[in-house]
């Protein structure tokens, strides 16, 4: 539960899902996003890499 949830604050930072991915060691993308509680923001709740 831990790791999901820190997964999960990874993605919302705006770390790219393959990134958390390979850090997980996850052979398949759909295993990391179901572990992920993915919240839908909306196409404003994308972050840009240029505005950090």
């Amino acid at each position: 539960m831990l790791l999901h949830r820190f997964a999960t604050q990874l993605l919302q930072a705006g770390t790219h899902i393959r990134t958390i991915q390979i850090v997980f060691g996850h052979k398949d993308v759909r295993f990391t996003t179901a572990c992920t509680h993915i919240v839908d923001r909306g196409p404003r709740g994308v972050i840009s890499h240029q505005g950090r």
